[in-house]
């Protein structure tokens, strides 16, 4: 009897609430300390009883389990409560998030409303609209799911607030803001970006997590120290967690999941990623020190000898070309990658080819010592032939191929068997410390690094970026198909140690100073 009299007063008192219209005393009924917290610095110089917003975005790098839809589910329903004639956009991953926790948690928030208050909802386009207030127009709160082809859904009507729950996962978050972002022009509206971690660092959302970030536009919360769980409570929590995945907890702790999910690392998640081996320096924010990239990502002094080779992927449409050159080195058994092109977007075969031959002239210069004995000078005579090149020649790339010829480049096809064994030949290399990769080749370390396979489970196709579509990899995983490692570059009538002393006793010319290469390569440039 006693708990049905005080959660009648409580339904009483917040009713009062709801009558009044403050904002602030609605909020601290509805939120824990946290996500009040998070509210009071985003609303940080607003006077938001009067209906200010900020300008700025807002970025929520939060664990699971921390409440942020429901956090902005209550800002939005009150500050669309409390003011006339405000539009709220509340982009969810998916059209079922929207069904299973967006419209349960409006319900919730508005049971307590007085009638006369309450939105009116309409299930069919997932809008809520307020009652009107001294004859203005009525606020809205609209709804949609982002996946599956469903990237325009909120196009169209100006926005207050823009509120994009779980943007890290959106398929298509390029598509998404170039919806959203005009929406906000003429309001003075902003962004709310809320999301755990992306599966890799290489999500678009990322770059806009830094830029709010740099400008203190950010929260991180993870999932300990929870207002409304102690310590305890999420050890247990977090225990049943690792018991579904048949892990001990240690093991789950020591899991990309967990790091992702509940300590918002930005990570890229292992049961997803095209080379789990191959790992930048790490991510400052994480306690892992240094990683495997540090060591395998610094210049080498080349041997005397070595076979040349180079990779070609051919990008059509939204995908750019990409090229990449080095050798292997047959004394320490490693394939050594020392140049890439920039993405290509676009390119004319013509132009396509005059950026390959800068690279093969400051890597391979000729006149200067040969790779290997049987190295062949180009038909030009300005460089060393690699001893073998690969190109991607499947659907339209065949007929790149053929253009390249014609431009005096010879490129074979690359051989096809599936692409998940392709790949795995290159993991095996890199687990065998048989990889290195020079640090100018940016985009190849960074693509190592953040690819993920577009389905954890075919695995027969490389997410796109905003960078494109793994392109200086894939380049190497054809390249890395192509190495013999049987053949010998070292002639017969030298030594196996020819690092130190050639055939006549005499110390071996090098091919060229480090720091030569590096100025003959820096001096290409890209139109």
């Amino acid at each position: 009897m006693t708990e049905g009299v005080h959660a009648a007063a409580l339904k009483l008192a917040r009713a009062s609430l709801w009558r009044r219209r403050e904002v602030w005393p609605l909020l601290e009924v509805y939120l824990d300390r946290d996500q009040l917290a998070d509210i009071r610095a985003f609303l940080a110089g607003c006077d938001v009883q009067r209906g200010e917003i900020p300008k700025d975005d807002w970025y929520d790098d939060i664990s699971r389990q921390r409440g942020k839809s429901w956090k902005w589910c209550t800002f939005a329903v009150v500050y669309a409560h409390c003011h006339p004639a405000r539009y709220v956009k509340y982009a969810a991953q998916l059209g079922t998030s929207v069904r299973k926790i967006i419209v349960p948690t409006i319900g919730q928030l508005t049971e307590d409303m007085p009638p006369e208050f309450r939105p009116v909802p309409n299930d069919m386009d997932h809008t809520w609209r307020f009652p009107r207030q001294n004859g203005a127009a009525p606020s809205e709160i609209q709804a949609a799911g982002m996946n599956n082809g469903h990237e325009t859904d909120l196009r169209g009507t100006k926005a207050h607030l823009f509120i994009k729950d779980e943007c890290a996962f959106y398929s298509d978050f390029p598509k998404v803001e170039e919806v959203s972002r005009p929406q906000t022009l003429t309001t003075r509206g902003c962004s709310v970006y809320a999301t755990t971690p992306p599966d890799s660092p290489g999500h678009p959302s990322s770059g806009v997590r830094e830029g709010l970030k740099a400008i203190g536009r950010y929260v991180h919360r993870t999932i300990y120290n929870h207002p409304r769980m102690s310590a305890e409570e999420v050890e247990e929590f977090l225990a049943r967690e690792a018991r579904t995945r048949g892990l001990t907890l240690e093991q789950f702790k020591r899991t990309t999941y967990f790091r992702r999910e509940f300590l918002c690392m930005h990570v890229v998640e292992a049961t997803r990623a095209v080379v789990p081996e191959w790992t930048e320096p790490a991510n400052p924010e994480e306690p892992d020190g240094t990683t495997w990239g540090d060591e395998h990502t610094r210049e080498l002094e080349r041997p005397l000898f070595y076979d040349a080779y180079d990779g070609l992927d051919i990008g059509f449409t939204r995908d750019p070309s990409a090229w990449i050159g080095g050798y292997w080195d047959w004394t320490n058994a490693r394939l050594v990658i020392e140049a890439e092109t920039p993405p290509l977007y676009r390119t004319r075969s013509d132009a396509l080819a005059d950026a390959i031959l800068k690279q093969r002239r400051a890597l391979w210069p000729c006149p200067g010592p040969r790779p290997s004995g049987e190295a062949r000078k180009s038909p030009c005579g300005t460089y060393w032939l690699p001893w073998a090149s690969v190109g991607d020649g499947s659907g339209n790339g065949a007929e790149k191929l053929v253009e390249l010829q014609n431009e005096g480049l010879h490129f074979q096809h690359a051989e096809k068997p599936d692409l998940e064994s392709r790949v795995n030949e290159l993991r095996t290399l890199i687990a065998a410390g048989k990889l290195w990769v020079h640090p100018r080749c940016k985009s190849l370390r960074k693509q190592l690094s953040i690819g993920l396979w577009a389905d954890r489970f075919a695995r027969n196709d490389f997410e796109r970026t905003e960078e494109g579509h793994l392109d200086h990899l894939a380049a190497l995983v054809d390249l890395v198909h192509h190495v013999d490692r049987q053949r010998r570059p070292v002639p017969l009538d030298y030594g196996i140690d020819t690092h130190n002393t050639a055939h006549d006793g005499t110390r071996p010319m090098r091919y060229r100073p480090a720091e030569q290469l590096q100025q003959a390569l820096g001096s290409v440039e890209w139109e």
